[in-house]
């Protein structure tokens, strides 16, 4: 029994689909904006990035926070990968130094999507 050989392209030709569902998949579940005063308005464009404060001083996230402003930053994603400073030992959680960086975000601007908070990955 011969083995069955796709062409090279097979991958191409599955990508429209794949694409079209994703984005069909995705309208399907969309929220209502409404309920999001002022978060959504028509037209508006979101421009950010993941921002991981977790190993930066004051004054570099300062910094870093301007930078984004300047860039017309207004929107950051934040705190994936901070759960262990969140909780660093076990039953003792400490968030203010997250929230100070959520204040710092607020008011140059930019919005804040807090992340599903996890471990880093383990360095040994």
């Amino acid at each position: 029994m011969s083995k069955k050989r796709y062409p090279a392209s097979w991958h191409r030709s599955l990508a429209l689909p794949l694409i079209l569902a994703g984005l069909l998949s995705s309208i399907s579940v969309a929220q209502n904006a409404s309920s999001y005063a002022n978060w959504c308005e028509p037209g508006r464009l979101f421009v950010g990035t993941c921002y991981q404060p977790i190993d930066r001083t004051p004054e570099e996230i300062d910094r870093d926070i301007a930078i984004m402003k300047h860039a017309g930053f207004n929107v950051v994603r934040m705190g994936d990968v901070s759960w262990d400073s969140f909780e660093p030992s076990q039953g003792r959680f400490e968030f203010g130094w997250f929230d100070k960086v959520m204040h710092k975000m607020q008011a140059n601007g930019i919005r804040v999507i807090l992340d599903i908070p996890s471990s880093p990955a383990p360095t040994s």
